[in-house]
């Protein structure tokens, strides 16, 4: 009877973690959904809602940033801390639910970014910019600095979107340049779905290396492959500069993962051609 009595507990003990990882990962979906609309607040302080189009922009207004960044600073380390303590229980827990739970929220969390507009970097828009210049006859965003678009059609739909012309001729590699000049000849001026289609890349880039770090991880060290993961997509960097704003790091990011991972399992030319494309 004894033994009998006890059964129920350990069940509870042992669903404990895993009741626990997805109330962290659901707290933490609140808190990116919060500061998300703080760094939107600050990315379009000073854009004119009766004309965002309109550059130079106004002013920005001190009071309002002030008040955004009281809010940000509390919702920026809690995200941190649930960060840590995902990490923790996936590290401890001897269930493996908590880990795939962990990992599948991250790539869940990636893609419900992918709609989102930019909160922290006019970056995306700028390579649009470039794009625009690549599709263009006549035009070169090696030689024509992406500020320069301001003055085209797709100047003042950027303008909305709070971009501002200050960025130079493109210092990516021909690769990127390539997807970036496809964006724009899918999507023509429509640069919601063209940006979509930059961040649907990055967002791709960004889920591939989680399961690229899963897989190093579990050769160097079986067990420790949803940890890695885990590390990687639920990153608070890795969340907002490339799930939010699309930052194309991503992508060269990957190309090195995938080639860490072909070295360690001894495939020479999977590993040279990697690294040739995170290079280019």
């Amino acid at each position: 009877m004894g033994g009998m009595s006890s059964t129920p507990s350990v069940r509870a003990g042992s669903i404990v973690p895993v009741v626990t990882t997805v109330v962290l990962v659901a707290v933490s979906a609140v808190g990116y959904w919060l500061l998300l609309g703080v760094q939107r607040g600050l990315f379009l302080n000073g854009v004119p809602a009766s004309d965002p189009s309109l550059f130079p922009r106004p002013i920005t207004d001190p009071a309002a940033i002030g008040t955004a960044q009281t809010s940000y600073l509390p919702l920026a380390a809690g995200t941190l801390v649930l960060y840590v303590a995902v990490l923790v229980l996936v590290r401890w827990s001897r269930r493996r639910a908590v880990g795939v739970i962990a990992v599948l929220a991250g790539v869940l969390g990636q893609v419900a970014l992918l709609p989102s507009t930019p909160t922290l970097s006019i970056d995306l828009y700028s390579y649009l910019a470039h794009g625009y210049l690549a599709a263009t006859p006549g035009s070169n965003p090696y030689t024509t600095a992406a500020a320069s678009v301001a003055d085209t059609p797709l100047g003042p739909v950027l303008l909305a979107q709070g971009w501002s012309p200050v960025h130079p001729e493109t210092p990516y590699g021909p690769l990127w340049t390539h997807v970036e000049q496809m964006a724009m000849t899918l999507n023509g001026s429509d640069v919601t779905r063209a940006a979509l289609t930059l961040k649907a890349v990055v967002v791709l880039a960004t889920i591939g290396t989680g399961l690229l770090a899963w897989a190093v991880a579990a050769t160097v060290r079986p067990g420790s492959g949803a940890l890695a993961a885990a590390a990687w997509l639920l990153n608070p960097v890795v969340v907002m500069e490339f799930g939010a704003d699309g930052h194309n790091d991503a992508v060269a990011i990957f190309f090195v993962a995938l080639a860490l991972l072909a070295a360690i399992r001894g495939w020479a030319l999977v590993a040279v051609l990697a690294v040739a494309a995170g290079t280019l």
